[in-house]
């Protein structure tokens, strides 16, 4: 065997890990902004989920009581809709806190997302446009119609 073929048996030089070791950095800077939005995509999905189960449970509690249920604290669940909710949902979760508001007189209700300013999640809340839906830098408000 001559000296040419022993040298390329040895295995890789150095410059050729430095270049792998490169492109797997460049791939996976690539990947984390959209692991990071596809996260908060998910997390916009499911405080639409959970507004849509918020305006199933006060509309459930109406027709039995022919009442709205009273309004709860920023992260607390009204206890009058504890029975109509999923079981497991919190009313603050991650950066997120949520606030059901009710007015008897004008028979609105309305549920309130507050998150952290300029949040992934807000931005990926603004998607959701409609008119039962506002939102300012820090909260997102799902209106019912009752």
């Amino acid at each position: 065997m001559n000296s040419v073929q022993r040298r390329r048996c040895r295995g890789f030089t150095y410059i050729e890990l430095l270049v792998v070791f490169v492109v797997l950095g460049i791939l996976a800077g690539l990947a984390v902004p959209k692991i990071r939005s596809a996260t908060s995509k998910a997390d916009a999905a499911r405080v639409v989920s959970d507004a849509r189960s918020v305006d199933l449970a006060v509309q459930g509690y109406l027709t039995d009581q022919d009442s709205l249920p009273s309004s709860g604290g920023w992260g607390v669940t009204p206890p009058q809709l504890t029975t109509y909710l999923p079981t497991g949902m919190a009313f603050s979760y991650k950066n997120l806190d949520y606030r059901l508001v009710t007015q008897a007189k004008q028979a609105t209700s309305y549920l309130e997302v507050r998150y952290a300013n300029k949040d992934l999640i807000g931005m990926a809340l603004q998607r959701f446009v409609g008119t039962d839906v506002t939102w300012t830098k820090t909260k997102t408000t799902f209106w019912f119609v009752h």
